[in-house]
C-alpha cells in the first residue's frame, strides 16, 4: 500500500544537547522502516547520499536517486523507500531546524531575505538543481564535527548557499490546503518526547509521564499509539538505538559501553533491539559506517584535487 493512503505520523523531533537543531548522519539498509510516512513541525534538509527508489511528499510520488537534495517545509507528510538491492546501504545527511533557531528578527534582516524566502518555498517541498550535493555537501559533513557559534555558522552557510540555487517544488497548492496541524496532540507528545529524552539512560515509567498528563495508562497507551504508530516502550527503545547508532559511528567507544550508556544493563537485550531497528548487528553497524566514512572521504580528497588541478 502506498503510504499516502495511510494516516501520517507525528515524529517528535528534539535538538542534540548543546545544539538548536539536530543533525543525523546515519546508515541503514530500509529506509521504509528507518524512515516511514510522517510529518514534524520542524523543517528538514535531507540528502540521501547513496541509493535508489521512491520519494513520498504530500501528494507528490516520484522515483529519486543518489545526492538528490530535498529541503521539507513544516508539517509535511513524507517518507522515501529504497529499492534494497542485494547489500545496498542507504546513507543519509539530515538536518531538522525550527525558525526559533535563527528568530523571526533575524529573518527579518535585509542579508536574511534570501534564506527567508527558500523557507517560505520550502512549505511544497523543494528539490535542488543536479549538482547541489557537490556544493554543499562538503559543508554538510563538515557540522559533524562542530559545535557551539561554529555549528550554527555552517548551517547558515548550507542555507544561504541552497538560497541561491535553483529548485523546484514538489507539492502542489492544492495539497497545502488540506494540512491541518493538531496543536494539543504536538504538545503533549513533546512531554511526552521530553520525558524520554531525560530518562532514556535510566528508569523510565509509562505510568509516570500518564500522571503527568492527566491521562489514565489506557488512554495514554492509546493515544501514543495512535499519533505516533509505536508504543512507549517503543519510543523508548527508538531513543536509546538511535543514541547508540551516534555513538557507535562517532567513538571507539566498547560496544559493552555504548549499550550500558544508552540504558541497557544486559548487552542481549541490546543486540536484540539492535538487530529489530537496524536490521544488522551494531558491530556491523559500525563496521558498514566506517567504510562509508572512508569511502566518502576518498571521494572528497579526489574532488580536491581535481579542483586544485584545474586551479
Amino acid at each position: 500500500m502506498s503510504p499516502t493512503l495511510t494516516k501520517p505520523r507525528l515524529e517528535n523531533v528534539h535538538a542534540e544537547d548543546g545544539s538548536s537543531f539536530r543533525y543525523i548522519h546515519k546508515a541503514c539498509d530500509d529506509l521504509a522502516r528507518d524512515h516511514p510516512w510522517h510529518y514534524h513541525p520542524e523543517f528538514e534538509l535531507s540528502w540521501v547520499m547513496s541509493s535508489h527508489g521512491t520519494r513520498y511528499v504530500g501528494d507528490y510520488v516520484r522515483p529519486y536517486g543518489p545526492n538528490e537534495v530535498v529541503l521539507y517545509g513544516p508539517n509535511l507528510p513524507h517518507c522515501s523507500r529504497n529499492d534494497g538491492g542485494e547489500g545496498e546501504v542507504v546513507e543519509q545527511i539530515t538536518v531538522q531546524f525550527d525558525l526559533a533557531f535563527l528568530g523571526e528578527a533575524f529573518l527579518g534582516m535585509a542579508e536574511a531575505a534570501a534564506i527567508r524566502r527558500l523557507l517560505d518555498e520550502s512549505r511544497s517541498a523543494l528539490m535542488f538543481a543536479p549538482g547541489t550535493a557537490e556544493r554543499i555537501g562538503p559543508l554538510m559533513i563538515e557540522l559533524e564535527h562542530l559545535s557551539g557559534m561554529s555549528k550554527l555558522i555552517k548551517l547558515l552557510e548550507v542555507l544561504d548557499r541552497l538560497s541561491r540555487i535553483s529548485r523546484r517544488a514538489l507539492t502542489t497548492p492544492r495539497y497545502l490546503d488540506r494540512v491541518v496541524v493538531d496543536q494539543r496532540l504536538v504538545d503533549r507528545l513533546t512531554l511526552v518526547q521530553r520525558y524520554i529524552d531525560q530518562r532514556y539512560r535510566g528508569t523510565v515509567s509509562q505510568a509516570e509521564i500518564s500522571e503527568r498528563l492527566e491521562m489514565s495508562a489506557q488512554a495514554f497507551s492509546k493515544f501514543v499509539r495512535s499519533a505516533t504508530g509505536n508504543t512507549f516502550m517503543g519510543l523508548v527503545k527508538l531513543a536509546r538505538i538511535t543514541e547508540a547508532c551516534r555513538q557507535l559511528a562517532n567513538s571507539t567507544d566498547r560496544i559493552t559501553d555504548i549499550a550500558l550508556d544508552c540504558g541497557y544493563q544486559h548487552t542481549s537485550h541490546f543486540d536484540r533491539h539492535f538487530l529489530e531497528l537496524k536490521g544488522m548487528s551494531p558491530s556491523d553497524y559500525r563496521r558498514k559506517f566506517q567504510q562509508l566514512a572512508a569511502t566518502q572521504s576518498d571521494a572528497q580528497m579526489d574532488g580536491e584535487i581535481k579542483l586544485a588541478s584545474a586551479n
